[in-house]
């Protein structure tokens, strides 16, 4: 995203507690209100992307009271930092396919909600405040609701990465939990692109489904990235299932129209999950070779 926004012309400043990574970036937690909004305050940002989140699911099912805290908390603070600002900037949310209630069909931005585990809650929760400052204030606000994003840099233990990390240590046999369910993976790359069309024509109120709209079950996810990394090297892998690392509370399907996206934006997913998966697989390989 930075890369992107520095490349048309703006000047970006990232708050990330965990990773500041370039000169100019600031350690801080949004849970973190004297800062926060002395920061925004400073800065007099012109559009704020708020991607700040605890979102490993089995980590915020462990920690509730932490998982809201930082999710929910923190948005209200990084929403009424923004608004005490004379020239209001536009809030770009991250909100989650996690919000929808169960389904086996896709969903569109209509359906109901019904979260069922604490990080889809806490996102509920954050969707009711925005439209809270959207009908009581003149605060502009966008959300966007992701499917199972992936790509380079991330380092969370989701199931993309947690197979590349099993396949690229050397294991010959994959283990994950439950292999039967069904995700909708869009690419990093494309949810920048998405994110930067609603930057620049977004409309106050306006929430969106970012995805590719199609879905893989896990069982079909490893079977791929296993048949390309032999190609890539010619190392045969085995996969397997733990029922000790199946979720208990857990969707068979959870997969995301974007036909809105298209629609108000002209936006469509270029990345194909194998040509995503063969990139991070070559990165991996390489960066094993060199170490």
């Amino acid at each position: 995203m930075r890369t992107v926004l520095i490349d048309n012309g703006y000047e970006v400043r990232c708050l990330d507690i965990k990773n500041p990574s370039l000169e100019g970036d600031h350690p801080i937690s949004v849970t973190d209100e004297s800062a926060l909004t002395k920061l925004v305050e400073d800065y007099m940002p012109a559009v704020v992307f708020h991607l700040a989140a605890l979102h490993f699911i089995p980590y915020c099912i462990e920690h509730p009271v932490e998982t809201l805290e930082t999710n929910v908390e923190g948005s209200l603070n990084l929403f009424n930092a923004c608004l005490r600002l004379n020239k209001k900037p536009l809030v770009i949310y991250a909100s989650s396919a996690a919000v929808y209630k169960p389904s086996g069909a896709s969903h569109t931005e209509t359906d109901e909600l019904g979260a069922i585990d604490i990080y889809g809650e806490s996102k509920i929760i954050i969707e009711k405040l925005s439209r809270h400052f959207i009908n009581q204030t003149d605060l502009p606000i966008v959300g966007v609701r992701f499917s199972n994003v992936y790509g380079p840099g991330d380092n969370i233990d989701h199931v993309i990465p947690a197979i590349m990390t099993q396949i690229v240590s050397g294991q010959k046999k994959i283990i994950l939990g439950n292999t039967t369910t069904f995700r909708d993976f869009v690419h990093v790359s494309d949810v920048v692109a998405a994110l930067f069309e609603i930057l620049k024509k977004g409309k106050r109120g306006d929430i969106y489904n970012v995805s590719t709209g199609e879905g893989m079950s896990i069982n079909n996810l490893i079977l791929m990235i296993i048949n390309i990394y032999e190609k890539l090297t010619g190392t045969k892998i085995l996969s397997a299932s733990d029922s000790g690392l199946i979720r208990k509370n857990d969707r068979e399907k959870l997969i995301l129209s974007n036909r809105l996206m298209q629609k108000d934006y002209s936006w469509n997913p270029k990345v194909t999950i194998e040509n995503g998966i063969t990139d991070l697989l070559n990165t991996a390989i390489r960066s094993k070779k060199h170490k």
